[in-house]
């Protein structure tokens, strides 16, 4: 069901929720990836996400749902969050977070496509506020992925300091960095593919300042 539009955080009121309307989709090769807030049994708001196989449809056969899970814990309100995926497969999220006993933040996770059906990694802190705050929160974090590299996540959201609210940017990487071809390991092989990407000019090997050129620090 949909939240319950109370967010407490520490030395604020409550934060508006909304509701548990979709407000983020990604879709990519044949998968749909979605997300959205839900009440908790224990009355806290929790993120919950969705990967769906569209199966070519109308033409093809219906859409089938292949996984879910969600971003809990107890006694934290998890909301606002965005999902996408990578050439890879790995998928990223932004949410924001809050408690009676913590300030409003951002927190993003990630999840390999060898991971356990319907698991997230733990989430992690990106962003968080000195100063509470209520009110209308947060309309809406994001997340994007880079199209220079097609591995990079990149989100906005937001927190709160004691001279008003704040616009987080941030990036992240879900798996290895060195992993150039995704098979979840780093060797000879992921070197010989940055080399020739390098050598070709590809705009993806663009990693370093100055940005731009592709150059020895690359």
């Amino acid at each position: 069901s949909s939240p319950s539009n109370d967010a407490p955080n520490l030395g604020g009121g409550e934060l508006d929720t909304l509701d548990g309307r979709i407000m983020n989709v990604h879709w990519r090769d044949g998968n749909l990836y979605t997300t959205h807030a839900i009440n908790a049994p224990d009355g806290t708001t929790r993120a919950r996400w969705y990967h769906i196989a569209t199966n070519n449809w109308p033409f093809g056969s219906d859409p089938q749902l292949i996984q879910q899970g969600n971003i809990d814990l107890p006694g934290v309100h998890y909301f606002f969050p965005a999902i996408a995926s990578d050439k890879f497969g790995r998928v990223g999220m932004v949410m924001a977070r809050s408690a009676a006993n913590e300030r409003a933040s951002v927190y993003i996770a990630g999840r390999e496509p060898t991971d356990p059906f319907g698991q997230m990694s733990e989430p992690v802190q990106l962003a968080i506020g000195n100063a509470g705050t209520s009110g209308r929160w947060g309309d809406y974090f994001d997340i994007a992925i880079d199209p220079n590299d097609d591995r990079t996540f990149w989100v906005v959201g937001q927190y709160a300091r004691d001279f008003g609210w704040q616009s987080w940017i941030g990036s992240f990487l879900a798996g290895c960095p060195g992993d150039e071809d995704g098979n979840g390991q780093v060797n000879f092989f992921d070197i010989a593919d940055f080399i020739g990407r390098f050598s070709a000019g590809d705009p993806s090997v663009d990693i370093a300042l100055p940005f731009g050129t592709i150059d020895f620090f690359d």
